[in-house]
């Protein structure tokens, strides 16, 4: 059994570097031109099965697949919700004073 994971292509700029969980946002140009590039890529590629977030951004960078008619779409897949946390960069949240970053480091 051969079993390929593939992340969805770059979200749009206003979410980079951000902790966007559930938050349902869509691709960047530069994104769809990776969502195309990857298509092509396994144009030719059977797959048995197809299964695929339902957020925009990931059905999004399924858009441009032929596969993506065999695709099962579901909310299982979502990645970590961040909570109230959501679309905010790390330094943003810490600057809300709420969670204290410690570093570990010994050297």
């Amino acid at each position: 059994m051969k079993i390929t994971l593939l992340r969805h292509s770059e979200v749009e700029e206003a979410y980079h570097k951000c902790y966007n969980g559930h938050i349902d946002i869509g691709l960047s140009e530069r994104g769809k031109e990776q969502a195309d590039s990857l298509a092509q890529e396994f144009k030719n590629t059977p797959f048995d099965l197809v299964y695929c977030s339902d957020l925009l951004r990931t059905r999004a960078t399924l858009a441009p697949f032929t596969q993506k008619e065999q695709a099962i779409y579901t909310k299982e897949l979502r990645e970590k919700s961040w909570g109230k946390h959501e679309g905010k960069t790390f330094d943003t949240i810490i600057a809300e004073g709420e969670i204290e970053y410690k570093t570990f480091y010994n050297g």
